[in-house]
Parts: structure tokens; sequence; C-alpha cells
């Protein structure tokens, strides 16, 4: 008898902790793609990307359009996006992350604004 409840005590522990495992996985670290492109947070995020790129660099792009867009998910919402601008030439396709901190002052922040590459977070998708 001992045996046996000592068996079941251990398959609960074990599913006890394959649970906060998988908690972990889907609230601390996570990233998944972005359903609603044009949900009004992710449409913010990336004009707001866009603004700030340009301030920066003394630019004058247009955002244009969200192509792709994933977040990832850690002690803030960080927001990858591949967006469309253009300037006085023909649209490009650019690579944003833009990070989201809901208790902070400045709660958005720009972190990285480049040209897409082809080998890239989004050349999988």
């Amino acid at each position: 008898m001992a045996t046996i409840s000592c068996s079941v005590l251990l398959i609960f522990f074990l599913v006890l902790v394959e649970s906060f495992i998988s908690l972990g996985e889907a609230f601390g670290g996570g990233m998944w793609p972005i359903e609603d492109l044009n949900n009004r947070l992710v449409l913010f995020v990336a004009k707001f990307a866009v603004a700030e790129y340009n301030k920066k660099a003394n630019a004058t792009l247009q955002f244009e359009t969200i192509i792709k867009g994933k977040e990832h998910m850690v002690a803030r919402s960080i927001y990858h996006l591949l967006i469309s601008a253009k300037d006085s030439s023909a649209p490009k396709k650019y690579e944003t992350a833009v990070s989201f901190i809901s208790w902070s002052k400045k709660s958005f922040k720009l972190e990285s604004f480049k040209n897409y590459q082809s080998q890239s977070l989004f050349s999988n998708n």
C-alpha cells in the first residue's frame, strides 16, 4: 500500500512540475506570431518605430503597412515587426523591434530598426 501511495505521489509531483514548466514557457519568454496586424496597438507600435527612426536618423520615411509581426514576452513585451515604409524612392522592407513596458513613463522604446535581410527573424515564416 505504501508503494502505491509513493507512486501516486510521485506521478502527481511530476505532473505538477510539468505544468509549471509549461506555464513558464507560456508566460516567460515565449514568442508567437501576431494574428491581427491591424490591431490598434500593433499599428501604433509600427508607426512609433518609423517616427523614432526618423528622429534618430534624420530621415523622412513614411509608414506603409505591417507585413508580419511577432510578440516576444519576457519582463516586457517586445514587438518584432516586418514593415514596409518609403521615402522618396519605392517602398522598402524594414525589421523593427519595439519594447513595451506598461508600468514605465516611457512605455515604448525603439530597440532596433534595420533594412530587412533574407536571413532574419521573419525568414522562416
